[in-house]
C-alpha cells in the first residue's frame, strides 16, 4: 500500500470491509442474541489494529477501528453480551503462504527473528483464543483484545535489535446463549481464511456451553451463514 497512491475508492473499501461489516454484522447478531437472553460476540481485529506501520495506514485504520468498536459494543450490549476481539500476528494462512512465496529465504528468516516464539502461528491457534473468548472460561472476559502473536507485540527491540545488526554489517458459571464470530479478511479465492477452523471451534463452543452457536461472514454485503 502506498499513502500516496490510495483513492478514495480503495480507502472506501477498505473501511466497509474491515470496519462497516463487522458493525452491521454486531447489529444483526446482537438482535438475535437479545431475543434468547445473551450471548458473545468475537471480532478479528489485528496487531495493526493497535500499532500503526507506514506500509499499512489504510488497513490500520480499519482494524484499529474495529478494536475500539469492540470496546464500545462491549459497553453498549452488556450485561447480557460480551464483546471481545481478537488481534492475529503472523498467521500461516494462505495470504501469508503466497507472499513469502515471493521473498529469499533470508528475507524469510529474518521475519521470523522478530517473533519471540521464531514461528508463524497456525490459523487452529486462533480458532482456539476464540473458543477461550466463547466458552464459560472467559465468562467474566468483555471488552478485551486477545493477542495471539508469538509476543511480537511486547518484544518491538527484536525487530530494532535485527534493524541495527544489518545496519551494523551491511469455567465461569455464566453461559452464553450464542456466540459470533466476524471474519473480515477478502480472499477473491474463497471463503475467508481460517474460516473452517473458526466453524470447528464453533462447534467446540457450542458443546461447552450447551446453547446454539451462530457464526456470521461479514463482507461488505453482510451474509449470515447460519449454524455450523
Amino acid at each position: 500500500e502506498d499513502l500516496y497512491s490510495v483513492d478514495e475508492d480503495e480507502y472506501r473499501t477498505m473501511m466497509d470491509i474491515n470496519s462497516k461489516g463487522p458493525y452491521f454484522g454486531s447489529q444483526f447478531a446482537a438482535e438475535r442474541m437479545q431475543e434468547s437472553g445473551g450471548g458473545n460476540i468475537i471480532n478479528l481485529s489485528s496487531i495493526n489494529g493497535d500499532i500503526g506501520t507506514k506500509s499499512n495506514v489504510v488497513y490500520c485504520a480499519s482494524k484499529g477501528a474495529v478494536r475500539v468498536m469492540t470496546y464500545a459494543l462491549a459497553d453498549a450490549l452488556g450485561p447480557e453480551i460480551r464483546v471481545n476481539a481478537i488481534h492475529p500476528g503472523m498467521i500461516e494462512t494462505a495470504q501469508i503462504v503466497e507472499d513469502y512465496a515471493h521473498l529469499e529465504e533470508s528475507e524469510r528468516q529474518d521475519r521470523l527473528e522478530t517473533i519471540p516464539l521464531g514461528r508463524k502461528g497456525r490459523p487452529d491457534e486462533i480458532a482456539n483464543a476464540a473458543l477461550f473468548l466463547a466458552s464459560d472460561l472467559a465468562s467474566y472476559v468483555t471488552a478485551a483484545s486477545l493477542t495471539v502473536d508469538g509476543g511480537v507485540m511486547n518484544c518491538p527491540h527484536r525487530a530494532s535489535r535485527r534493524e541495527h545488526d544489518e545496519t551494523r554489517t551491511t469455567n465461569g458459571s455464566e453461559t452464553p446463549r450464542a456466540v459470533a464470530a466476524f471474519d473480515t479478511e477478502p480472499r477473491p479465492w474463497g471463503p475467508p481464511v481460517g474460516f473452517g477452523l473458526r466453524l470447528a471451534a464453533a462447534r467446540e463452543a457450542e458443546s461447552l456451553s450447551r446453547e446454539p452457536t451462530y457464526w456470521i461472514r461479514a463482507t461488505t454485503g453482510l451474509r449470515p451463514v447460519g449454524r455450523p
